[in-house]
């Protein structure tokens, strides 16, 4: 019997402004306009968005950029505050699920090629991992951290209850990997999604929680 309710969820794009930190860093070194968030975006693929040329050079500095990460601000501050009470409850649980570090390696190592090794990987990802915890903490967010490429594998093994991710991709993973109940955060480039579950907040996904644990019906 589990006496608490395990949530999950996704970092950038739900509560990290990741595509605002990425294109100030592209306005740094050409003339484009700023994305307060992710939200009008027709497609979440940055190469596609704002073409390989622009986006390699962003990627590349990032790269160099240790304190990139850390700089991230929230996507909404209320989203976090209402996060934050949340999972500060006794009878809950929460799962922070990222790929950030296996995106960010990835587009990397495109750019890079073969002067990006494992060495080189492996201590980035590391970095990428401490980067994020403090994010979290800083923001009173407590919970366990997973670096992971496959959110399903993550969620069955981990009995997440519920998930809710911004990528059409990963919540259809969670669903089809694991019993977790999987939720679709709507943005512009998801908003075609044949999907079962979706929310058009962060708080709307914490209510379900809400509703779940003080109804007592999660057990």
């Amino acid at each position: 019997m589990k006496n608490k309710l395990h949530v999950g969820y996704d970092i950038d794009g739900t509560h990290a402004n990741f595509i605002k930190g990425f294109t100030e860093t592209m306005s740094n070194y050409f003339p484009v306009d700023v994305v307060e968030d992710d939200r009008n975006l027709q497609t979440y693929d940055l190469e596609e968005a704002y073409g390989d040329f622009k986006a390699n050079a962003v990627w590349r500095h990032i790269s160099n950029d240790p304190d990139f990460y850390n700089r991230l601000e929230p996507l909404d501050a209320e989203w976090i505050d209402d996060t934050k009470k949340l999972v500060n409850r006794d009878d809950v649980q929460a799962h922070y699920v990222t790929a950030r570090a296996h995106s960010t390696i990835d587009s990397i190592a495109q750019v890079k090629n073969k002067d990006f090794n494992r060495h080189q990987q492996k201590r980035m990802a590391q970095r990428l991992r401490v980067k994020t915890e403090r994010w979290l903490q800083s923001r009173g967010l407590q919970g366990r951290l997973y670096m992971a490429r496959d959110k399903g594998r993550i969620a069955r093994h981990n009995n997440i209850d519920l998930y809710v991710d911004n990528k059409t991709e990963d919540v259809m993973d969670v669903s089809r990997k694991s019993p977790t109940e999987s939720y679709l955060l709507s943005k512009g480039y998801n908003r075609d999604a044949n999907v079962k579950n979706r929310v058009e907040t962060i708080p709307h996904f914490n209510n379900i929680a809400r509703t779940i644990v003080d109804g007592g019906n999660y057990e």
